[in-house]
């Protein structure tokens, strides 16, 4: 289970890092 939420927690964060990274989020 450790794996596990550390791979939603990976995937959570790549993908808020990507949304402001991008810019999408001033979209």
């Amino acid at each position: 289970m450790a794996a596990w939420t550390f791979l939603t927690i990976g995937i959570a964060f790549g993908s808020v890092w990507a949304y402001y990274e991008l810019g999408w989020g001033g979209w």
